[in-house]
């Protein structure tokens, strides 16, 4: 597992370091930042499994990194001296969140909850390419969504839209039915992307195009659905958006 540390104080730092180096000799360090910038300039160069932020850089808060990525692949372990952040981290997608300093105990029972993720999705993903090669050549007409027990196989004419929840996808369907995956939505959109019926709107939003009754304008516009769901359309995917609705 690889991964890397968002972090600006050098003790903390040291701390982290040692502890993974001498507990977790597995874990690979890929890198560390100490602000948001040079946070987003390391994302995008690596490719981690794992990040681990503190929340308080001198340039904002690790939450800005996030709210700046189209999607975080990774599992991510918020660190802080404050609790007051806790609710934040969870709602973002965290995986778990350590009061400063982390310790063995603290950290051990952080990455243990990654690993579970981490290979959950490694065995899902090999799971759908045996699925996808077993089929290949036919036109998909489910996709197979990762849950605790194994994988359910949802129709794509059931779903309405798909909706970006930190490391999760929530997948809105039909007679009001939700299913959570732990998949970011840019990886559901390469799944999905192949059927000319969806398209992704929004960095939050992926939608059935099928089910779009009505076009509110405005700067990037809402799209309705049929069950009433309001959803924004971002400025740049407006135009593409048009050009799909009226080949419909």
């Amino acid at each position: 597992m690889n991964a890397i540390i968002i972090e600006d104080n050098p003790i903390d730092l040291l701390n982290l370091e040692s502890l993974l180096s001498k507990y977790f000799p597995e874990i690979a360090i890929l890198g560390h930042a100490t602000s948001v910038k040079s946070g987003i300039e390391l994302l995008s160069t690596t490719k981690p499994d794992l990040v681990i932020a503190d929340v308080q850089l001198p340039d904002g808060v690790s939450f800005d990194i996030l709210n700046q990525l189209e999607s975080f692949p990774f599992q991510l372990i918020v660190i802080s001296a404050f609790d007051s952040y806790a609710m934040n981290a969870i709602k973002i997608g965290a995986i778990d969140y350590i009061l400063k300093p982390a310790t063995r105990v603290t950290l051990e029972n952080a990455i243990n909850k990654a690993k579970v993720q981490v290979d959950q999705k490694i065995r899902m993903e090999q799971m759908s390419m045996m699925l996808q090669t077993y089929y290949k050549g036919s036109p998909a007409q489910r996709i197979a969504l990762p849950n605790s027990e194994g994988l359910r196989f949802v129709k794509l004419e059931e779903i309405l839209y798909c909706k970006a929840e930190g490391n999760y996808t929530n997948f809105h369907l039909i007679n009001n039915k939700k299913e959570m995956v732990s998949q970011t939505l840019k990886e559901v959109e390469t799944k999905l992307a192949q059927n000319d019926n969806f398209l992704r709107i929004h960095k939050s939003f992926m939608v059935n195009l099928k089910y779009v009754v009505d076009y509110k304008k405005g700067r990037g516009g809402q799209v309705i659905l049929e069950d009433q769901s309001e959803l924004e359309v971002a400025p740049d995917k407006k135009e593409a958006l048009l050009k799909r609705l009226h080949g419909k």
